[in-house]
């Protein structure tokens, strides 16, 4: 929503997120269709990317790190947030496991 307040020439009007249609109708507005997917591109692919990347990097098994991805490509923030729970406990369990 910064992105299209950023871009809107005149104020936005009331905006629902409680049904499919809603938010189908907030995209019909081309500026905000741009910032949606503006969006979408810097954050998701990337962050999704760097998931991957990260996970290979701290060891983690493939099949245990994937399911941020989707999470990450659908929800954004949750699927990062998500990742990096999953990070942490992978972290300090395994220098756990190496203590011993």
């Amino acid at each position: 929503m910064a992105h299209r307040l950023l871009l809107a020439p005149e104020p936005l009007p009331p905006v629902a997120f409680d049904s499919l249609g809603a938010i189908a109708d907030l995209f019909k507005d081309r500026p905000t269709l741009f910032a949606g997917w503006t969006h979408y591109i810097a954050f998701d692919l990337f962050v999704a990317r760097f998931i991957v990347l990260d996970s290979q990097a701290c060891g983690m098994p493939h099949l245990l790190a994937v399911w941020a991805v989707p999470l990450t490509l659908f929800a954004g923030p949750a699927g990062f947030t998500f990742y990096m729970a999953l990070r942490t406990v992978w972290t300090s369990t395994r220098g756990r496991a190496k203590a011993e």
